[in-house]
């Protein structure tokens, strides 16, 4: 049988996944999950809202607030009038971001 991992990982120690070790460490895996599932709001921020109606093959542009902000959440909501294009719209649906001038 041939390795593929780099040099570097030779020799390394890997347990083998079991039901013990996950209870073992039961309590961390928990508040991990809490705080991926709930995490700390360090910034109020405000909300802005924006409603677009962008026909297929156009796009459209949100200019955000300047200065030193995150986007924490965003929806997109497809508007489609027949149910059987629903997922050649959700494959065509393109989001592009730039932040910074990035």
């Amino acid at each position: 049988m041939e390795s593929y991992l780099p040099e570097s990982a030779v020799g390394t120690s890997v347990k083998t996944f079991s039901l013990q070790q996950l209870n073992k460490a039961r309590k961390r895996v928990d508040d991990t999950n809490d705080k991926l599932l709930h995490p700390d709001n360090a910034v109020t921020g405000r909300r802005i809202n924006v409603k677009h109606e962008i026909t297929p093959g156009k796009q459209a542009m949100i200019d955000l607030p300047k200065g030193q902000s995150a986007v924490r959440y965003i929806v997109i909501k497809l508007k489609i009038s027949n149910i059987e294009y629903y997922k050649q719209a959700l494959r065509s649906t393109i989001l592009q971001t730039k932040f910074d001038g990035e």
